[in-house]
């Protein structure tokens, strides 16, 4: 039951016109968007919730990262011919990171702002982007499902004890802030790797690889843990900056009036790509 491709099969016999939109949502829940739509947050928003979101995203993904490699589960296409292959990755299946990240920081971003309209909204990319996934070949609907949970759980977790670590946070000084920073990124290497060592000489079966080259997917590459430098490189650069903002610099505020807001966005958003694009030229990046 855990691998049943029924409701992949189901969902793509509904038809290509779904393709672009499942797509579409799919790109909803893929770093590159989260890297546009994260400093919205930060720059336009509250650099708070900016900086909540940007560590809650981190800390999803570091989970999925480990419960990926924990699991070592396929997905679908690569032992079901049945299921076509609409987009290609290359890591492990369970849990599904689109699914988790969505209800990590969509349920962030709709408990934070707690206005109607916005929960409906992100209720539904949680969702929608959950669906994607089913539809596009790349999960199973357990992949999913506990990849809900999970964000969820994550999401939880991070409400609970934000406010007490927030205090305990406010209490270093800015250099040990930027220790406590360095300590995080390597924990988040060594925890991956050291559950990817686990696995020992375990590899993949090899019709897995096989089945996805056959449906014209890319190799899989499921047991690449280079991800998690790229990880561990955002979040020192992530909160080793917020400290130093907040810390040195005395926070910051969104400029008044949307043209000064969206010219910070813009400018903002450049040194983003820039230092993502630097960390992706020299670390692959994982699949969800």
């Amino acid at each position: 039951m855990l691998l049943d491709p029924i409701v992949n099969i189901i969902l793509q016999s509904l038809g290509g016109w779904l393709e672009p939109i499942a797509k579409f949502f799919t790109f909803l829940g893929t770093e590159e968007f989260y890297f546009l739509v994260m400093p919205v947050f930060y720059w336009c928003v509250s650099p708070m919730l900016g900086l909540r979101v940007a560590l809650m995203l981190a800390f999803s993904n570091f989970v999925n990262s480990v419960l990926k490699l924990a699991f070592h589960l396929p997905r679908p296409y690569w032992v079901e011919p049945r299921v076509q292959a609409l987009t290609s990755e290359s890591s492990f299946g369970l849990p599904s990171g689109h699914a988790q990240n969505a209800a990590a920081v969509w349920g962030l971003v709709g408990n934070s702002l707690a206005k109607t309209w916005v929960a409906v909204i992100c209720t539904a990319l949680i969702v929608l982007i959950g669906l994607s996934r089913l539809y596009l070949g790349v999960h199973f609907l357990a992949d999913v499902l506990s990849g809900w949970v999970i964000g969820l759980l994550g999401l939880a977790l991070f409400l609970s004890l934000e406010k007490s670590v927030t205090q305990w946070i406010n209490r270093l000084s800015f250099e040990r802030l930027v220790v406590l920073s360095a300590a995080g990124a390597v924990i988040i290497i060594s925890v991956i790797l050291l559950t990817n060592a686990l696995l020992g000489g375990w590899e993949p079966p090899a019709e897995w690889n096989a089945n996805a080259i056959a449906v014209g997917a890319e190799p899989i590459e499921p047991r690449d843990v280079s991800g998690a430098f790229t990880l561990s490189g955002i979040y020192l650069g992530m909160t080793g900056g917020a400290a130093w903002m907040f810390r040195k610099q005395g926070g910051f505020s969104p400029a008044s009036g949307i043209p000064r807001r969206a010219l910070g966005y813009i400018l903002g958003l450049v040194g983003v790509v820039i230092f993502w694009s630097g960390l992706g030229v020299i670390f692959p990046r994982e699949a969800d």
